[in-house]
């Protein structure tokens, strides 16, 4: 009888954070001098129409450019697809020139000039993540407007959360996660009295 219990809250305290990720999201915040953009999420490249492949001897590394617009989390070579969508033409009036992330790490994807951007030989559906730092900057050095910017692809969407505080997560995350926490709670009581 204890196994299942502790089974439950285990699967309820790991599910809550799969519930709230659809798609592809990117968040960039402030972390003290930095500006950090951390993504993750899937995307189904079904009805995408390829575009082509990054030079083998010049792979990409994270970069944004708020004006275009484009987004590149990670490192790597990238498959680009294009999209045609009624999307944000911006997110931000840009500083006329792309600006390289100092660190990164993680999946090369994002979306740039009107094309998602995918490691090479990505499968549909498979999970995406990476980070972009750029050291010293604030969203006004790189022409960054805060808010919540939306694209559409045929079959997905990457929302890019633009935010000068710390993250919040979505209520029913937080109240999953805390029914999770109280299921084992209650498992681990139960075993103490055993």
């Amino acid at each position: 009888m204890k196994f299942p219990v502790m089974l439950v809250a285990l699967f309820l305290t790991l599910s809550s954070a799969s519930l709230s990720r659809a798609s592809v999201t990117i968040t960039a915040v402030r972390q003290g001098n930095d500006v950090v953009f951390t993504g993750s999420g899937s995307i189904n490249l079904t009805n995408l129409i390829f575009g082509y492949t990054d030079n083998v001897e010049y792979p990409t590394a994270a970069y944004l450019q708020a004006d275009i617009p484009g987004v590149i989390l990670g490192s790597g070579i990238g498959d680009h697809y294009n999209w045609i969508s009624e999307n944000p033409t911006n997110f931000g009036p840009g500083v006329g020139y792309t600006v390289a992330a100092g660190a990164y790490s993680g999946n090369l994807f994002g979306f740039d000039y009107g094309q998602l951007v995918v490691p090479t030989g990505y499968a549909s559906g498979s999970l995406l993540s990476g980070t972009a730092t750029f050291s010293n900057k604030t969203f006004a050095d790189m022409g960054i407007t805060p808010g919540t910017y939306t694209w559409t692809v045929p079959n997905d969407s990457i929302t890019l959360n633009i935010n000068n505080a710390a993250a919040v997560p979505e209520p029913s995350t937080c109240a999953l996660f805390c029914i999770g926490l109280g299921v084992f709670g209650y498992a681990r009581k139960r075993m103490k009295k055993v």
